[in-house]
């Protein structure tokens, strides 16, 4: 599970509203002058907003820990970058075969074809994400209240 600490904003009838604020591996590197590092200041104290079920009431502003199963990130990955990735290399080689090998044609034919299957693979992509969306991996939950590191107590 990926989690990440979130901010109850608005509770209503089952539904709690939270806000989850844009974190970045920058934080951590120690070269803050890369273009990465650059960006990140440039989007910094970007929050990201959800409504979720959740039929326990909260309060605004307490904290809650939202979890996300990586099996949901690793499926979107594969769907935006793989499935376009591919349509592209086999369009560009049956392009090449095609045009080039069998009809003698200009290389501007293979990217042509590339072109037409990255969109194909693009839209390929998009039908095979809606149709697997409400899965529950591609939803994240609220796994529990966060309770913070000082307001917990250690009997010795």
């Amino acid at each position: 599970m990926i989690e990440t600490i979130a901010t109850v904003v608005d509770y209503q009838a089952g539904q709690v509203t939270v806000e989850a604020l844009r974190r970045s591996s920058c934080d951590q590197c120690a070269d803050k002058d890369c273009g990465n590092g650059q960006v990140n200041r440039a989007l910094s104290n970007r929050y990201h907003r959800l409504t979720l079920p959740y039929q326990s009431p909260l309060k605004v502003g307490e904290q809650v820990v939202l979890a996300l199963p990586e099996q949901g990130l690793l499926t979107a990955a594969v769907l935006m970058f793989v499935v376009p990735l591919i349509a592209i290399l086999l369009g560009a080689g049956v392009g090449h075969w095609l045009f080039v090998g069998l009809l003698g044609q200009s290389e501007l034919m293979v990217v042509f074809s590339a072109l037409i299957c990255a969109v194909a693979g693009f839209l390929g992509a998009r039908w095979w994400h809606s149709k697997i969306q409400q899965h529950q991996w591609f939803e994240p939950h609220i796994k529990r209240l966060h309770q913070p590191v000082d307001a917990l107590s250690v009997d010795c």
